[in-house]
Parts: C-alpha cells; structure tokens; sequence
C-alpha cells in the first residue's frame, strides 16, 4: 500500500480517529485521515457583513436576525464547493445581498429567502481562481 493510508483489521481500529474507509476487500480495509471539521457544519456569526473562511470547512450555518450582507469567503482553493444553510430566525422575511465575488447566471439567479420563521435553504457555490469568483451552483428552499 502506499501513500498515506492505515491497514486496520476491524471498524474498532479506526473509530473515533478521523479516519473512514477509502476500500475494503476480503484481506484488508485501507483508511485515509480526514481533517477535523470535513464534513460538519461550520457556524457563522450573524452581523452586517457576514463572513466566511473557507478553509475551515465546506458546510456553512448561520441564523439570520436581521437582513445582512455575505462577504467574498476568504482562503479558497479552486474548484472548492461550499454550503450555505441559512436559517431565517427573529421575526423572518429577512433578506441577504450578496458581495461581487458570487457570481449568479440566467438559469440560477439570485435566491429569495424563505420567509417563514424556522425556515432554511441550502445554497452551493463553486470557486474558480480563473475567474476570482463563487459559481452558484444549487438551492434548496423552504425546508
């Protein structure tokens, strides 16, 4: 084996160590080290200017208490995708501007926001260095 990997015998060798099973076949499980936080959702905090540093993960949460600005995130590599979930809180209906570095398109413009108090949507971007800007990729609304 090569690389970076782990040879363990049992689920038990690798439980709780960061680690997940990358191939299993009838001899031998090959595992790979994750960095801490993939795959959870990483709080934002609900100001005027909301900001995002996309290293520290590729899910995003916030509640909003008011309507606010989303800053450019900042530490992305290319090709990174990233969530936003955004749950209205307070009295709801409250809206986001978004700053120049997300760029929307015809067939997937700007979001309105779920209105409803308790609401969430889900929204993906995609960066690309070669155009310095976050591609909105997906919406889930309402949920």
């Amino acid at each position: 084996m090569s690389g970076k990997g782990y040879i363990v015998n049992q689920p038990s060798d690798y439980v709780g160590k960061g680690l997940f099973p990358l191939r299993v076949d009838s001899t031998e499980s090959f595992l790979q080290r994750v960095p801490v936080g993939i795959g959870k959702g990483v709080p934002l905090v609900d100001v005027a200017t909301i900001a995002t540093n996309a290293a520290l993960g590729d899910a995003f949460t916030v509640t909003l208490a008011a309507s606010r600005a989303m800053g450019a995130p900042t530490n992305p590599t290319d090709c990174q995708k990233i969530l936003y979930l955004l749950t209205q809180g307070g009295a709801g209906s409250y809206g986001i501007t978004w700053d120049a570095a997300f760029l929307f398109g015809t067939d997937l413009p700007t979001p309105v926001l779920s209105t409803a108090v308790g609401k969430s949507d889900l929204l993906g971007f995609m960066y690309f260095s070669a155009l310095s800007k976050w591609l909105f990729i997906s919406c889930i609304r309402g949920f």
